[in-house]
């Protein structure tokens, strides 16, 4: 199975921000169409996918509140993109492939701007980049999400493991293995990104 891409940014969303989220995200996918083309999210759907954003396991597309004091909540936007939404941070994804994002410059940054525009929403100043499986340390960052961690207590625990990579480019790396007297070369893209938006905060709404 193959990753897909992966950002938590943090959030000071309280319950009574809960009721007005979603169409506050709609407001902002209104003007991520050009971005959505480039990261060819907007060909990349399933049947049932939603025409705006609602929250999951709700047939009246209001927030559980008293349920999210113990657990996050799930949100299922155009594209195939979603919010995981944790107390103190989210974790936003959608089905732009790990490997694609680190590789492709127009893909990478066409979802740069999309988080970035997300992040406004939730008023994080920065974004954490890791795939959605296949790397345990990336799975100890998206768990902290689901149980409540700060953004800066993720941060801590990520960069305990192992240094962030120092440019999204650089998380991929070719590696040579020897079986049997023979070489074989592979990529891993085990890592993670911290992006703080340099470049963009010119534009931020």
């Amino acid at each position: 199975m193959g990753q897909d891409f992966r950002a938590i940014l943090s959030h000071d969303l309280t319950e009574a921000d809960l009721p007005t989220l979603v169409e506050r995200l709609n407001a902002t996918t209104v003007a991520l169409t050009e971005f959505l083309n480039q990261a060819r999210l907007s060909d990349i759907s399933y049947v049932s996918a939603p025409l705006e954003w609602r929250w999951a396991w709700s047939a009246a597309n209001q927030p559980d509140v008293e349920r999210w004091s113990s657990e996050a909540l799930d949100l299922a936007g155009i594209g195939s993109m979603s919010f995981t939404l944790g107390h103190h941070c989210v974790t936003f994804g959608c089905w732009v492939r790990w490997v694609e994002f680190v590789t492709d410059k127009a893909v990478q940054q066409a979802v740069r701007e999309i988080v970035f525009r997300f992040a406004s929403v939730f008023h994080s100043e920065f974004a954490i980049y890791v795939p959605d499986s296949s790397s345990l340390l990336a799975e100890g960052a998206l768990n902290r999400v689901h149980e409540g961690a700060r953004g800066g207590d993720i941060l801590n625990y990520l960069r305990e493991q192992r240094p962030p990579a120092v440019s999204i480019h650089s998380i991929c790396t070719r590696v040579t293995t020897v079986i049997e007297g023979r070489s074989y070369e592979a990529t891993e893209c085990d890592g993670y990104y911290i992006d703080e938006f340099a470049d963009l905060n010119s534009v931020k709404t």
